[in-house]
């Protein structure tokens, strides 16, 4: 049985996305359906990329998408464990901010 390329995890300091190694366009509406059940739980989005070497542009576009919605609700947003080629292609978007360190 293949594991879910996207996973959703809530705790009580942050609504956590997490993308795998696999994710393809067929599964950015499983990637959208997180993203909104992140920003109804009312918390911080993390969304941790570390699996994926790469980001398509319809990734990038969910997640700025998702950066818009966080701050329309006062919530923060952040990128974690994006590789380098993903960081690059983030920032080209205009997504810098919510790099994590």
């Amino acid at each position: 049985m293949n594991e879910p390329v996207v996973l959703l995890a809530e705790s009580a300091n942050c609504a956590t996305i997490t993308l795998r190694d696999g994710l393809e366009l067929a599964d950015v509406p499983l990637l959208q359906d997180a993203a909104r059940a992140a920003i109804a739980a009312g918390r911080p989005v993390v969304v941790e990329c570390g699996n994926l070497p790469f980001l398509s542009t319809a990734v990038v576009q969910v997640m700025i998408a998702l950066r818009r919605a966080c701050r329309n609700g006062g919530l923060s947003f952040t990128v974690s464990g994006a590789q380098d080629t993903a960081i690059a292609y983030l920032r080209l978007a205009g997504l810098e901010d919510v790099l994590s360190a």
